[in-house]
């Protein structure tokens, strides 16, 4: 779920444990907050270009300001693609490991009065890159003698161990080993001055990740071992905060 979190960032805090008063009843040894920059009151606009090995490339960029004097917003998005890295140890010129992501987050600030600040995060990715398969070290059947499958069992036991190298695996041919993984927020925050004195603040957040990946698990060109994890996670928050401020004179 925090896949696309690093874009944009302005700072990262950690702080010390326990933090239960302000961040909740699983943050006992502490939390790390991820802060991103936020909507600016003047136009601002950036990008940033990456090319790395197996053609990666990565591009970065974001743009913002005022939209009217109480309407600020921010939108930053970052592309990634990368060609296979991994080699098929039994189809040399077939290869696994490309890289498709997609990440976006939109901010938006509004204040349509003096007393009332509105903080809006949209934000999202979707990944479809392919699942790193694995290397083929040893065949060892958990089933011998005239129970087990004789043709299988002579197949696998003279396959070659994968070499002392990262890149050389294998998987079965004509497998779409890409993923389906999305994750979306939306997070709305409320800030009230009732008074002077008096602040009253919502936060309410709603996050939902799906995960669709099938991966080779046997190292072999054999359709042996693929596994497909398949899942999905749906979060909701809901904060309400009351806090006062007041002045001792003697």
């Amino acid at each position: 779920m925090t896949e696309g979190v690093g874009l944009d960032m302005q700072r990262v805090e950690v702080l010390k444990g326990p933090q239960g008063t302000l961040f909740g009843q699983n943050s006992t040894g502490g939390a790390i907050n991820y802060i991103p920059n936020a909507p600016t009151s003047e136009f601002k606009a950036g990008t940033e270009l990456e090319y790395g090995s197996y053609n990666l490339a990565s591009i970065r960029g974001y743009v913002g300001g005022p939209l009217t004097d109480t309407l600020s917003v921010r939108f930053a998005g970052e592309i990634d693609t990368r060609d296979g890295w991994q080699i098929s140890q039994t189809r040399p010129s077939d290869r696994l490991g490309k890289v498709s992501k997609d990440i976006g987050r939109l901010l938006v600030d509004f204040k349509p009065t003096e007393r009332i600040t509105l903080e809006l995060n949209l934000n999202g990715w979707v990944d479809r890159s392919d699942s790193q398969a694995f290397q083929f070290y040893a065949f060892k059947p958990s089933v011998v003698g005239p129970m087990a499958y004789q043709p299988a069992n002579a197949a696998l036991s003279g396959l070659p161990a994968a070499p002392h190298d990262p890149r050389i695996a294998d998987w079965d041919a004509n497998t779409d080993y890409g993923g389906n993984d999305t994750f979306h927020q939306v997070a709305l925050r409320l800030g009230w001055d009732i008074n002077d004195g008096l602040r009253l603040t919502s936060i309410s957040s709603y996050a939902r990740l799906d995960v669709n990946t099938l991966t080779d698990g046997d190292g072999t060109a054999y359709q042996d071992v693929d596994q497909n994890d398949l899942g999905n996670i749906s979060s909701y928050f809901q904060e309400l905060r009351l806090s006062a401020r007041s002045s001792m004179t003697n």
